[in-house]
């Protein structure tokens, strides 16, 4: 059996469907694409594919991933061709490769993701201020922040999974950039990073995930695929 791995990109009005949506057009796109796709055994059988962490609804991605297991070889090149040809617009697939078997699943070495926001707020701020606001971030020990379920409420303290955190000025507000946790290690969210800059009243106009990673201790980054 052969493990293939392959990063796509999410755009257009595909952002706007939630992680188990795109789980389903992937299945159906391999059926259409009559790719011969592994089976687990048992009484429910059930197709082994597995994807990486989550892409939050409404925000377009240039790096998501799944592996596929096939019953047989296939060239990385000829799967890629004949999924995308049966796949619904907005759902690019950019590179395919074969893994080894024993390689982590996705889940558990994926624990890095990088984000773009671009955000509008009046009064502007110059460069200046968003750097002192980016320092500011660095300088604090914890920054705690409550997540709401139907479950209650906690507290998490983020900044140990802020890594990396820069923000420009533009015309009407600033182009937010950032490296944070993410995956089953634990997760902070663009949007609570975007808060803790501490500008009043923004609206998110845009959200990109840019990356997903393995970071290693030291800091490199290494990507899946």
């Amino acid at each position: 059996m052969t493990i293939l791995r392959s990063r796509f990109e999410v755009e257009g009005s595909m952002r706007f469907l939630s992680h188990l949506d795109i789980l389903r057009i992937v299945g159906k796109t391999l059926r259409r694409a009559e790719i011969p796709v592994a089976f687990s055994q048992g009484f429910n059988p059930h197709p082994l594919i597995a994807f990486g962490p989550p892409r939050p609804v409404g925000m377009a991605s240039r790096a998501e991933y799944f592996d596929v297991e096939l019953k047989e070889h296939m060239n990385p090149l000829e799967f890629q061709e004949r999924f995308q040809e049966q796949c619904p617009g907005g759902l690019l697939i950019r590179k395919t490769g074969e893994i080894p078997r024993g390689t982590g699943a996705l889940n558990a070495v994926i624990n890095c993701a990088t984000y773009l926001l671009k955000v509008e707020y009046s009064p502007l701020l110059t460069k200046e201020e968003l750097n002192n606001r980016v320092k500011d971030i660095f300088n604090k020990e914890e920054i705690i922040i409550f997540r709401h379920s139907p479950k209650g409420t906690k507290q998490y303290d983020i900044r140990p999974g802020v890594w990396q955190l820069s923000a420009s000025p533009l015309e009407n507000g600033a182009v937010v950039e950032m490296e944070i946790m993410t995956g089953s290690s634990g997760n902070v969210k663009p949007g609570e990073v975007a808060d803790s800059l501490g500008i009043r009243d923004y609206k998110i106009t845009e959200m990109v995930r840019t990356g997903l990673f393995t970071r290693l201790p030291e800091g490199e980054r290494i990507v899946p695929l």
